[in-house]
């Protein structure tokens, strides 16, 4: 909340089991993950999604490395979806996962 705006998106290039994510969605940020393993970004969708979304606020997990250009054109083209969005006037969204790999 010191670096950040509600209805900003955070990062987490390591998203992990997600607890970046969260404190993101709680904070009414957006929240783009990159995990390089698909049964751990499944997990981290999950919990993400358990979170209330009371801003209503985008999460995404993209698979991959996050030092690959593939992974890096996904977190590029979210970002520029999540600049158009005005993250106070829409409904509460699931977390989901960029390319598929997640359910």
């Amino acid at each position: 909340q010191r670096y950040t705006r509600q209805g900003d998106a955070v990062l987490d290039c390591f998203a992990g089991s997600g607890t970046t994510l969260i404190e993101a969605r709680r904070a009414g940020r957006h929240g783009i993950g990159i995990e390089l393993l698909p049964e751990v970004a499944k997990g981290a969708l999950a919990r993400t999604n358990e979170e209330p979304n009371t801003h209503g606020v985008e999460s995404y997990v993209a698979v991959g490395d996050c030092r690959s250009q593939k992974a890096q054109m996904k977190v590029r083209s979210k970002l520029a979806e999540l600049i158009a969005l005005n993250a106070r006037d829409r409904q509460p969204k699931r977390a989901r996962s960029i390319d598929g790999a997640c359910p």
